[in-house]
């Protein structure tokens, strides 16, 4: 199959979908960027399986939604050790006698994306089919059928993966909702 053609018949048609799968998960132009271009050198890559696939529409979001999480993570793992540097940069300047201001403005703007970074940091947190099938079905309300060829299992285990992802996701954040809901 030419590369070309290979590019016209299943990628350009779903460039939209793959662009926004990532940027759901990210919301950093920089890191979607990134992203996209991990996921598309990995489909190159395998572009034999993927474009043989039964369904290559749901591989190649699969495949893109992957790359997000690992963006994720590794942009967790980034704040994390600068999170620690800055404690131990405190620790330094509180024993030193130097006081240090925080302060900041905008802060419904700023409460709206903490949340929305808790809320991905916890989908990205769990077990990696869960967080494929919650991402899919919750955000990008993907039918069970393009859930369950994406992670290469019935439609009865994607809808597993969908409701322990949920119930998860609901016990992990509960905090964010004291009154109970739903």
């Amino acid at each position: 199959m030419d590369t070309s053609d290979s590019y016209t018949r299943f990628i350009e048609p779903i460039e939209d979908q793959m662009i926004g799968v990532i940027w759901r998960v990210l919301r950093d132009p920089d890191e979607s960027d990134d992203a996209l271009q991990n996921a598309l050198t990995k489909i190159w890559s395998k572009r034999r399986a993927v474009f043989s696939h039964p369904n290559p529409k749901a591989l190649i979001l699969r495949i893109c939604i992957n790359s997000a999480y690992d963006s994720l993570r590794r942009r967790v793992k980034r704040q994390r050790d600068q999170q620690a540097l800055r404690e131990r940069a405190t620790d330094q300047a509180g024993k030193s006698g130097v006081s240090g201001a925080t302060g900041g403005s905008g802060g419904d703007v700023l409460i709206g994306e903490e949340l929305r970074q808790q809320i991905m940091d916890q989908i990205a947190s769990l077990p990696r089919n869960q967080a494929v099938a919650a991402l899919m079905r919750l955000v990008d309300r993907m039918p069970y059928t393009d859930i369950a060829q994406a992670l290469g299992c019935s439609e009865t285990t994607a809808r597993v993966h969908v409701t322990r992802g949920r119930a998860r996701l609901r016990e992990r954040l509960s905090h964010l909702n004291p009154t109970g809901g739903r």
